[in-house]
């Protein structure tokens, strides 16, 4: 098992993680969906996650497979999909536009 990993859905090291506290993927907000067909919070018991704490991100073991070959997303899309989170009061308008700066500085 690997204890942390850098993966392309996520600019930080997750690191691997047992806790069973209605944690929800974070690859469902990517193309696709969540490999394991996550789509809310809740539905994760006794699934391995990888996590990075600084930012609330978490990725089941189905989309930590997903290879360093997947198509990169668009800045807007990101941006998209960061604006649903700030929409939907996932994250606060200080998070939403840190991480904007950081997608349009990339």
């Amino acid at each position: 098992i690997m204890w942390s990993i850098k993966h392309p859905w996520h600019e930080h090291v997750l690191t691997v993680d047992y806790v069973s506290n209605g944690w929800a993927c974070d690859g469902r907000l990517q193309q696709g969906g969540c490999r394991r067909g996550i789509t809310g919070f809740n539905q994760t018991n006794g699934v391995p996650r990888w996590r990075c704490d600084r930012c609330d991100f978490d990725l089941c073991d189905k989309c930590l497979e997903v290879s360093n070959t997947s198509q990169e997303e668009s800045s807007q899309q990101k941006i998209a999909k960061l604006q649903d989170l700030l929409d939907a009061g996932f994250i606060q308008q200080e998070e939403f536009e840190r991480r904007r700066n950081e997608i349009l500085s990339t």
